[in-house]
This record gives structure tokens, C-alpha cells and sequence, in this order.
């Protein structure tokens, strides 16, 4: 409460999870209070972390809203770039499968879905597609060089491979640091 005692604060503590869940808990709370409180007391729940919990949600929203429009202008480009709507596309579908399945691994595992797990998972089909255009790039040069589809694979693999993991597993190690903070 404040000094005067003319207010009092309730600080709930939980888990981690989703906004929509946390502030279905504040709801439940602030709807008691009005109904058992006091005559000439107010009840109000607009400070502090709901109105983060919030925003948080609609960021959320939004970017659940974007994510098609983001993956339509990544589509566009890749086609432009390799000058084929197909293989634009293959890539686009093969890069969002590994996001979606983790995405839903996290769902089982109880990780809430926020902006800043949405965020991660945006990060990630980023990384992917910019791996995916050093692979393909390299692999179109070697097939209209003259190479096999196979042949070209394999080179794709032998000049980009060594990178692409390396890459990526130092993107891992940078990220796996935030599994021990708050963030």
C-alpha cells in the first residue's frame, strides 16, 4: 500500500505464460474484488503489467496477421531472384515446416506463444531462407554449368554445407544464452 494506506496494491506471481491465460487470472481477480469489496472502494486493474500483457497481445496479433504477408513478399523475392515461382515456393515450404514444428513443439512443452517467442520463430525462418538461397543459388549455377541435378546437390553441399552449419550453430549458441534469463 502507499504511505497514506488509501492504496493497496495485489502483486500476483505466476509461471510464465501466455497473456491470454494471465490475464484471464487478472480478470477473475479484479471481478471478485468487485464483487466482496469494501462500499467507496475501487477496484482496478489497469496499471502495471496488464496493460503490458496487453500489448503484448496485440503485437501478437499482429504479427500472427503479418506472417502471411511476410511469407507472400519472402515468396516473391526468392522467385524473383531465381526467376521461378516453383522452386520459390519448395523453398518457402520447406523452411516453414522446421518453424511450424518447433512452434508446436514449444506448444506441448507449455511455452507460451507471445511476441517474443512469435519474434524467435520469424528470426528463425530468416535464417532459413537465407541459408536456403545460398544452397539453391549455388546449386542452379552448377546445373546450368552443366552438372547433374545430383552432381549439383552434392557440390551445393560440399561448398555450402561446412558454412550453413557453422552459421547456424553459432546463431544457436548466441540464442541458447537467453534459456538462462528471463527473457
Amino acid at each position: 500500500c502507499d504511505k497514506s494506506f488509501r492504496t493497496a496494491y495485489l502483486v500476483v506471481r505466476t509461471r510464465d505464460m501466455a497473456s491470454d491465460r494471465y490475464l484471464a487470472i487478472i480478470h477473475a481477480i479484479t471481478d471478485f474484488a468487485e464483487r466482496n469489496k469494501p462500499a467507496g472502494v475501487s477496484v482496478s486493474a489497469a496499471a502495471g503489467i496488464h496493460s503490458i500483457l496487453e500489448a503484448d497481445r496485440r503485437i501478437l496479433r499482429s504479427q500472427m496477421n503479418s506472417a502471411g504477408s511476410s511469407s507472400a513478399v519472402i515468396g516473391l523475392v526468392l522467385a524473383c531472384l531465381w526467376r521461378s515461382p516453383r522452386l520459390a515456393l519448395l523453398s518457402l515450404i520447406t523452411n516453414a515446416i522446421p518453424v511450424a514444428f518447433v512452434i508446436a513443439i514449444a506448444g506441448f512443452a507449455g511455452v507460451p506463444l507471445n511476441s517474443i517467442t512469435i519474434m524467435v520463430a520469424a528470426i528463425c525462418l530468416g535464417i532459413a531462407v537465407d541459408d536456403s538461397i545460398h544452397f539453391i543459388t549455388h546449386w542452379r549455377d552448377d546445373r546450368r554449368a552443366g552438372l547433374s541435378a545430383r552432381e549439383a546437390v552434392a557440390n551445393a553441399f560440399r561448398v555450402k554445407g561446412r558454412p550453413i552449419v557453422f552459421t547456424s550453430l553459432i546463431l544457436i549458441a548466441i540464442f541458447s544464452v537467453f534459456w538462462f534469463s528471463s527473457f
